[in-house]
């Protein structure tokens, strides 16, 4: 038994003090805002990514992306002709813009919603993105074989 000032006890009152005088760092409190900025941070960047994305089915749209830039719908079939690349794009322009805006959303939902739902939004989201995606390619291509 140790004596404090308000009489006898045991050594684990000794310790609650020291807690008190020197600040022991709470350890679950530090780690608890680690893991939601390591959270918060994949869900921005697919926000950013998929608004980007939509940015560029806009582009695609309006047939302002190059033949020889890295953007676009760019199989054999595409890149044969100036034609042929911007049908590409043109047709597949609104399944990707539709893609990009899965992302950003689920980029935002992911962001907000508790965290037992971050993992099916960032990676549902991711995998949702990827079909759009694909589905616009094959729409593109498909547009680009028609052309002579």
């Amino acid at each position: 038994m140790i004596r404090s000032r308000t009489g006898w006890s045991s050594s684990s009152a000794v310790f609650t003090r020291l807690d008190d005088h020197f600040q022991i760092w709470d350890y679950s409190r530090i780690w608890s805002e680690v893991e939601v900025a390591a959270m918060l941070v994949p869900a921005v960047v697919e926000a950013l990514v998929g608004l980007i994305v939509v940015w560029l089915a806009v582009r695609m749209g309006q047939g302002r992306v190059e033949r020889g830039s890295a953007a676009g719908v760019r199989t054999p079939s595409t890149m044969r002709s100036d034609a042929a690349f911007e049908t590409a794009n043109k047709a597949a322009a609104p399944l990707t813009g539709a893609g990009g805006a899965v992302l950003t959303v689920c980029g935002v939902l992911a962001a907000v919603l508790p965290r037992h739902l971050f993992g099916a939004f960032v990676f549902g989201g991711v995998g949702v993105f990827l079909v759009f995606c694909f589905l616009g390619t094959a729409t593109g291509v498909r547009a680009a074989r028609s052309v002579p």
